[in-house]
């Protein structure tokens, strides 16, 4: 039996791209991700009839 692949992990680097592009030192990934989640979703409730894509 085949193994399930998560088709977005599958093609990151040949079709699709990362959906953020940021670097942090181990000291700050956490609090930056938290901050990257947030402004995501601020844009996304804000934005959401805007129009614009992912």
């Amino acid at each position: 039996m085949g193994q399930k692949v998560n088709p977005v992990g599958i093609r990151l680097g040949i079709v699709k791209d990362w959906a953020s592009r940021w670097y942090a030192s181990s000291k700050d990934f956490s609090d930056t991700l938290i901050a990257d989640l947030k402004v995501r979703e601020y844009l996304r409730s804000k934005l959401s009839q805007a129009g614009i894509s992912r």
